[in-house]
């Protein structure tokens, strides 16, 4: 529970100012309000804000200073490729994993913990990591996106932009054909290949654009200003995003972001400045985990974010409120930590209806109160503000979700969505016409592992997705089965976890098992660092936070000597992150004492011995009675 108000000061906070001191005592007790307010009972929060201020504001220094006209950044910045940028993610990783290695080795010499008190490791310690994670951060947010010719992707905002935009006019589906439309056909000669986002079948712009009936469904104000927005795009990306599979964001993502970007004239400079907002939403979300959680757990989630293989914000970084989901499922684990109940089934609601799948995370959670309730035999409080939160807060964003566009249909229209997103094209098999099972060449999950061939190398794209699709059909059942026994294991150690941790472990293990996605989304993998709260200290929980960064640092080194990204993600990074799943598993139940049950439960499940004549043992001769469980 939240600790009592003392009227003692917080440690490294100030005393009030004595009196007599005049106005001068005003500035200072209005910054010592403000900072208690801002980092609650945490000494450090001032300088973990400052350091994620200052990330922010640099990253924003840079954008506007070079980013906001055509071409200018490209003679200015330095020559930065993409392999550089990986590199420097893997040198920051290896950092890390040598750092939480040396550190295992030397806390376990007396003469260390004497080295740890003194007030010059404590300043250098921070301050080398503060410089680890602040190069690591400016890497990750500027660097990746400067390799290529313009910070903004025009491929992702494309999308993300012009589809909650003007998604009153056209919803889900009429996107591209809207787009043929409006865009001239020396920029997309009717030749030209498209999808159809009705089947997702490719077929010709020519087919696509007639009939005309994109025109009717806006004022002429508003077609002049779509035709304005298609003109922009058309200097820099039209004929690529129109290949892709649409606008998929939730109603609550539509009627946000369509929000705040109808307020802006479309131009290069503006769409530079609204990519801003997720470096501004992910280093927020950061702060508040570092002052919830610690600065020293708290900045190696930060470091791992920033050096995270699967993520390396290249596909949806400088896009538009493409983290949002990020920054409200991050603030929902730190709201549950603090126990902070109502605001936990807030920022948790909220993420689930801004990119459906944390709602995973939210069921981790309930798992978690439902166990106090059971233990306790009563609703407890926590439980019931938490679940009040949630479904008010549903509500709410629901009614907000509903008030434009189409109403109710807004969600039947997702939903058909997300069916043929999920499906994808018919296409013909050996057994007539068969649905491609998704396999991404940058997907990571479970099934990921049994699709492996090893003919999808760069150097061997022939091989037939047909023949692959019929191929896991075949053992698709079983792996099924597994990822429902991992997710079921792990529902059941989460009836014994603190919210917090049922909610990372469900929703990453339900994610991983049952899912399976494209790789940014499993941005969310780093908060199985967060597993490691107050287990750090034990040699097992050392050893599993120092396991998820060699998995991490191993996929840099073959991502860096290989360089075959299918095979990283959907093979090699699926496997190691099912073999550290397992080993989180049995160390929970360990702790939990799951595991010492289940064993118990099936010893004594055994068949009871036929009963005989002869005579009973005496006592001295009977075997010893198992332990108690």
């Amino acid at each position: 529970m939240p600790e009592a108000a003392s009227s003692t000061p917080p440690a490294g906070g100030r005393d009030e100012a004595p009196a007599g001191a005049g106005d001068q005592a005003k500035p200072r007790a209005w910054f010592s309000r403000v900072v208690d307010r801002l980092g609650g009972k945490n000494p450090d929060s001032v300088w973990l804000a400052c350091l994620f201020a200052l990330l922010a504001l640099t990253t924003t220094a840079l954008v506007l200073g070079y980013e906001t006209e055509t071409g200018r950044a490209w003679f200015y910045r330095p020559q930065w490729s993409k392999r550089t940028f990986d590199s420097v993610m893997y040198v920051g990783s290896g950092i890390g994993l040598a750092t939480l290695v040396g550190f295992a080795l030397l806390r376990r010499f007396p003469w260390f913990q004497r080295v740890r008190r003194a007030r010059w490791w404590g300043v250098t310690s921070k301050l080398l990591v503060a410089l680890l994670v602040f190069a690591m951060g400016l890497n990750y947010f500027y660097a990746r996106r400067a390799a290529s010719s313009h910070w903004v992707h025009f491929h992702d905002t494309y999308h993300y932009t012009l589809g909650p935009k003007y998604y009153d006019e056209y919803g889900y589906f009429w996107h591209y054909k809207c787009t043929l439309e409006a865009a001239p056909a020396r920029a997309i000669p009717n030749k030209s290949v498209v999808r159809d986002l009705r089947n997702y079948e490719f077929t010709t712009a020519g087919k696509i654009r007639e009939p005309r009936r994109c025109e009717a469904m806006f004022s002429p104000e508003r077609w002049e200003e779509y035709k304005r927005d298609i003109e922009l795009y058309a200097k820099y990306d039209i004929r690529g995003p129109i290949h892709d599979l649409g606008y998929n964001g939730t109603p609550l993502h539509a009627v946000i972001a369509g929000s705040l970007v109808n307020r802006f004239e479309l131009s290069y400079a503006t769409l530079a400045g609204l990519g801003l907002i997720d470096v501004y939403l992910i280093c927020v979300m950061l702060f508040f985990v570092a002052r919830s959680f610690g600065w020293r757990l708290g900045l190696a989630f930060a470091l791992v974010i920033f050096t995270a293989v699967v993520d390396r914000y290249g596909v949806i970084g400088g896009s538009v409120l493409r983290w949002s989901w990020w920054f409200a499922l991050g603030l929902g684990i730190v709201a549950l930590k603090d126990q902070r109940w109502s605001l936990a089934g807030f920022w948790l609601v909220a993420a689930a209806m801004l990119n459906v799948f944390p709602l995973l995370f939210l069921f981790g959670a309930c798992v978690a109160l439902l166990g106090e309730c059971v233990r306790a035999r009563a609703l407890l409080p926590s439980a019931r503000r938490f679940v009040v939160a949630a479904l008010v807060s549903t509500l709410a964003l629901g009614v907000l979700s509903v008030s434009h566009a189409r109403g109710l249909g807004n969600y039947r229209d997702f939903f058909e969505d997300m069916r043929v997103h999920e499906d994808g094209p018919p296409v013909e098999g050996t057994r007539g016409k068969v649905r491609h099972e998704k396999y991404p060449g940058y997907g990571v999950g479970l099934k990921f592992i049994f699709m492996y061939r090893g003919k999808h190398h760069d150097k061997s794209k022939s091989f037939s997705r047909a023949r692959l699709t019929e191929e896991f059909r075949e053992i698709k059942p079983l792996v099924q089965a597994l990822g429902l026994a991992l997710t079921g294991f792990a529902a059941l150690l989460c009836l014994r976890l603190r919210p917090f941790e049922a909610a990372i472990l469900f929703g990453f293990t339900a994610f991983y098992g049952l899912l399976g996605t494209v790789h940014y989304y499993f941005a969310c993998a780093s908060l199985l660092v967060l597993l490691w709260y107050r287990r750090v200290a034990a040699p097992g929980g050392m050893l599993l936070l120092i396991g998820y960064f060699a998995c991490n640092t191993l996929a840099h080194a073959y991502l860096h000597h290989v360089g075959s990204t299918r095979v990283l993600y959907n093979t090699l990074l699926s496997s190691l992150w099912l073999v550290y799943l397992v080993a989180v598993l049995v160390y929970l139940s360990r702790e939990t004492g799951w595991g010492a049950r289940l064993a118990s439960l099936l010893a004594a499940s055994a068949p009871a011995a036929e009963p005989t004549l002869e005579p009973a043992s005496s006592p001295a001769t009977d075997p010893a009675p198992d332990p108690a469980p």
